[in-house]
Parts: structure tokens; sequence; C-alpha cells
């Protein structure tokens, strides 16, 4: 610990503190992010709404490269090496070079593939340029430290600033890709809130500091030797993930009439923002995860046992209050043209449930440096699904046909839940309910 503070970092907070520092922001983010889909419901309609999805549906594929893979091998070393702040500059950068050359490709594809829809093309490359403001952010290093109170007031600021944005902007420029552009002014003004928030964490107010490592670009080379395989495997992981979850979007596109397509895409963004809620378990937990697996399997068995048990307990209660009020919401957030959204919420939002389950079992290969079984199992399954899609939206010309992806990722489940314990990286002793009782996750909260 003298290491750490002598680093100028200050000693992570419990699991009960940012559990509730996390949680009461993301009630805030939530409600915004929903005010936010309810003004671009609104003012496009299921039309506009197909041609967001459409290229939030490309930005998101690009996502996993830029913050979701850098950002996970970067939190891994935090956790684990907390005076290692040279990482910190390693990760940001590799995530902006991705981030330049993500957005090109997806600019030049977007001009290939939409030649006859140019306006679908322009909100592909205007979203793309959305990646840069994302590659920016440096909060991902405070869920790293444990300080997930800081990670959490940039989030809240982000979504607060993209629904005011959009509320100010939008009545006097009623177009698509306005969107995009208030989403990338309020990334970068979160990104200069978090260099500064991190700035003052990592050097304090001393004038006698040494510059933050993070703004340093002497260790190109070796970022790219240290974390460009680990990088590139995540990101091809993510890449799965997402494939996964929205290329059934622009596939309905092939067969479907645009108001259908806005009506899957509004559905299918409900879905991911209400599943907001598990994967912010995971995020709290990984760091701790990662830490306790790095001192032997042993270690981290009995946490990832509790973690499996009530993320699944949650998910599905989180999963019948959605099937429940799935028509009201539909009717209050979106509007009355999504009227056939609701249908699609009650069916596709079992997906909560297993995706929650499934990213559960992710962190603890991911944390027990299984990378590359985690990415040959999510390539098999984005391209099974990639393939199921097609097929079913080619009979059945409807919506609905993208629930076949349900049963894809359920098998992924039962291969992820097959190897894990099979491995023994989840005791089985581990579930018996003296060690999953109030007393033990009370342990587990109060960790750090």
């Amino acid at each position: 610990m003298r290491r750490v503070r002598e680093a100028g970092i200050m000693k992570g907070r419990s699991v009960f503190f940012n559990l509730t520092a996390v949680g009461a922001a993301e009630v805030v983010s939530r409600a915004a992010q929903l005010a936010t889909v309810a003004l671009m419901s609104r003012h496009f309609g299921p039309a506009g709404m197909g041609v967001i999805g459409t290229a939030w549906a490309f930005y998101t594929m690009a996502v996993p490269f830029v913050q979701y893979s850098p950002e996970t091998m970067g939190i891994r070393e935090i956790a684990r090496n907390p005076w290692r702040l040279s990482v910190i500059g390693e990760i940001n950068l590799l995530k902006l070079a991705t981030a330049i050359g993500a957005a090109a490709l997806l600019s030049a594809l977007a001009a290939l593939l939409y030649r006859d829809r140019p306006a679908t093309a322009l909100q592909i490359a205007v979203q793309s340029s959305v990646l840069i403001g994302l590659a920016l952010s440096a909060a991902w290093v405070f869920r790293g430290m444990q300080h997930f109170e800081s990670h959490a007031g940039i989030r809240v600021f982000q979504a607060v600033a993209m629904a005011v944005g959009l509320y100010l902007v939008l009545p006097g420029l009623p177009h698509p890709w306005a969107v995009p552009a208030v989403e990338l002014a309020t990334f970068l003004g979160a990104a200069a809130i978090g260099f500064l928030l991190l700035q003052r964490s990592l050097t304090g107010r001393r004038r006698s500091s040494p510059r933050p490592p993070f703004l340093s670009f002497k260790r190109r080379r070796q970022a790219v030797r240290r974390h460009g395989y680990a990088v590139a495997t995540q990101g091809l992981t993510g890449l799965a993930a997402a494939v996964t979850w929205l290329v059934c979007i622009p596939e309905a596109g092939l067969f479907l009439a645009e108001e259908q397509v806005g009506n899957l895409a509004a559905a299918l963004r409900l879905i991911i923002a209400v599943n907001a809620i598990i994967v912010l378990l995971h995020q709290l937990f990984f760091p701790i995860l990662a830490r306790e697996t790095s001192h032997g399997p042993e270690a981290g068995r009995e946490l990832a046992a509790a973690l499996l048990f009530y993320v699944t307990l949650i998910a599905t209660a989180v999963y019948g209050l959605l099937a429940v009020l799935a028509k009201p919401l539909c009717a209050l957030i979106l509007g009355p043209e999504f009227v056939d959204a609701a249908g699609l919420v009650q069916w596709m939002g079992v997906l909560i449930v297993v995706a929650g389950v499934t990213e559960v079992y992710k962190c603890i290969l991911l944390a027990a440096n299984q990378e590359r079984l985690v990415l040959l199992l999510e390539a098999a399954v984005a391209t099974t699904i990639l393939v199921v899609n097609l097929v079913a939206f080619s009979f059945w010309p409807v919506p609905h046909a993208a629930m076949a992806m349900i049963a894809v990722m359920a098998l992924h489940l039962l291969v992820l839940a097959c190897f894990c314990h099979g491995r023994e990286l989840i005791g089985r002793r581990s579930f018996a309910l003296s060690r999953l009782g109030p007393s033990k996750v009370g342990d587990f909260l109060r960790a750090r």
C-alpha cells in the first residue's frame, strides 16, 4: 500500500460505497438516456429511428476496439498493479489511434454500402466521429482504482448533457445526424472533466508533481507491443458480442420496411438500456475478481459463485418487471407510433437474463486470462447469429424473426457454464447457502 500512496493514488473504496455511488448515478443516467430515446423517437418517428439505429449498429461494432477491449485490459492492470501509472498513457494512446482508424474505415464502408441512401451514409459517417470523443475518455482508470464515484459523476454529466443538448438542438436542427453531433460534443466535455479529475487524483495539487502519465506520448511502440495482442483479442471478442446483439438491425433493413426496422431498433435500444443495470454489477466486481484470481484460482471462486447467483436473481426480476410493463413503457417513452415495439420488448427481453449470466462467466474467464477461449466462442456465436437471422428474416419477414438469436445465445451460455464448472473456476461448495447468505454478501460489499 505504501507504493500506492507514493504514486499519489488514493486507496480504493469499498464495494458498498461504489455500489451506492454508481447506483445513484445509474438512476439519473438511465432516466436521462430514456429521455434521449423519447426525444429521438418523437422527433424522427419509426423511419428516422431506423436510420439512427442502423448507424448506431455500425458504430457499436467499432466500440469494442476503442473502449471495451483496451479499457478492460487497463482496468485489470490498474487493479493488480495500482502503481503502474504508465499503463494509463499506453491504453489511451491505443484507444485514440484505433478510434481514428475505425472512424475512417466506417465512413468509407458507409459510402460504399449506402450509395443509393445518402442520408444513411451521412448518419454512419457522423456517428463514427463519436469514436474519437469516446477514445479521449480516461474515466476507465477510476474503475480500476475502484473510485466509482468519479466514474459515476462523469456518466451522469454525459447522459444529462446529451438529453439537454438534444432538447435544445433538435427543434432548430431536425436532422438525424444532429444526434451523433450532440453526442460527440458531450463526449468531448466528459473527457475534459475526466482528465481534470484524474490529474487531481494522481498528482494532487502539488506543483512539484510530475506531469500525469496519461498526457505522455513517449511509449508508443512499447504500448503496441505490450497491449496490442490482448487489445486485438478483446476487441474481436467485443465485436463478436456487438454483432450478436445488433447485426439483426442492418439485416432487417434488407427485408423489412424502414418503419419495421425502426420498431426493432427502438425495442433493442430499450432492452440494452435496461440491461445496463446488470452490466453495472459486472463493472463493480470485475476489478476485485481480477485481483482475487491473480492470487490463485481458489481465491476468486467464492466471489464468482456469489456474483453468478445474484446476477441471475436480479436479471430474472428485472426481465419479469419489464415484460409486465412493456406496453405502458413503450407508449410513454417511445410514443404511440411504436406500438409493435412493445411485443418485441416482451419476447426479446429474456436476453437480459441470458446475456447477464453469460457476462458473469465471461468475466470469470477474462479474470483467469482466458481471452482466446472467450474470443473463439464469441466469434462462433456471432457467425451463427449472422446466418440464422438472415434465414429467419428471409422466411419470416417481420421484426419478431430476430428472436431466433435467443436460442443461439442460450446455447452459448450453456457452453460457457460447462467450461467454467468443468475447469472448477467456480467451486461447487461455493453455492452452499451459507456461503451466499447476507453475511457473506456483506463481506463482498465491504471488500476493497
